[in-house]
């Protein structure tokens, strides 16, 4: 059991580079994120691995379940996803890569940014990984993979990037779907608007992963 009274999950779509190419083979946007895959990875040579990247999360601006993280969350645990293994449906027992690079990118066109420009902010900032997934451990996941980054595939973003985070303690905003336009909710006043939240799930109830990748 994790020590955390609360777990929410974040989910965002992928891009894929393939062995035999040096560029994302998804939508356009998402082709800076390439060079967060460490140059000592050569998909020319390391033909059994695929590389992944996606935007992990979105900070200071709230999902669909309501849930969001400011700046200096992002900034605190966006390296701890480096090494951390990729499963399937959130199944640890079913690990079919792990993630190689972590950093930040900015909102809207996924440029690469350093933590210093985020931390001068309050709009919304992505957090942005890269994983490899291995070929040769369920070779029809990495199929389903490259089929959901193209656009005329009947797969087209079935396969998305999911993964959970535990807390203890949070804040609550009203009135914008972003951090910078929301009204932060007195500590004294929180237990009384706390049940109109739309989601919160305590780690002995887990949430079911709606996707693939964790």
């Amino acid at each position: 059991m994790l020590p955390y009274k609360y777990i929410t999950n974040f989910e965002e779509s992928i891009a894929v580079q393939q062995n035999d190419s040096d560029q994302l083979i998804s939508s356009a946007s998402l082709d800076s994120l390439k060079e967060l895959a460490p140059d000592s990875i050569d998909f020319e040579k390391n033909i059994d691995l695929v590389g992944v990247a996606f935007n992990a999360a979105v900070a200071n601006r709230f999902n669909k379940n309501g849930d969001g993280i400011d700046t200096a969350t992002a900034l605190a645990i966006k390296d701890y996803f480096i090494h951390k293994p990729a499963n399937i449906e959130h199944q640890k027992q079913k690990v079919v890569g792990h993630i190689v690079g972590a950093s930040l990118s900015s909102y809207g066109d996924n440029q690469v940014i350093e933590a210093e420009e985020a931390s001068n902010t309050n709009s919304p900032v992505n957090i942005a990984l890269c994983a490899v997934i291995y070929k040769t451990i369920k070779t029809e996941f990495v199929e389903l993979i490259e089929k959901s980054t193209n656009k005329d595939s009947e797969f087209y973003q079935a396969v998305s990037a999911s993964w959970e985070i535990g807390f203890n303690d949070y804040a609550i905003a009203v009135g914008s779907k972003n951090l910078e336009e929301a009204r932060i909710i007195p500590d004294e006043q929180k237990e009384e608007y706390s049940k109109f939240l739309r989601h919160m799930a305590v780690t002995e109830e887990p949430i079911a992963a709606k996707k693939f990748i964790d």
